[in-house]
């Protein structure tokens, strides 16, 4: 079974995360666009995508 990744210490929500994941909610993000995702964190980061 897959298990929910949850940030923590030893698994930052990192620039590489937050590029992977949004190339896979739009096309072609930005640098800036990838640096802010990770500075808002995971959640932040996925619920600004979906409510675009």
């Amino acid at each position: 079974m897959i298990q929910p990744y949850i940030p923590d210490a030893t698994k930052p929500f990192s620039y590489r995360l937050a590029g992977h994941l949004l190339r896979r909610t739009m096309v072609g993000p930005t640098h800036e666009e990838i640096i802010a995702a990770e500075k808002k964190g995971l959640d932040a980061g996925f619920e600004y995508r979906i409510v675009l």
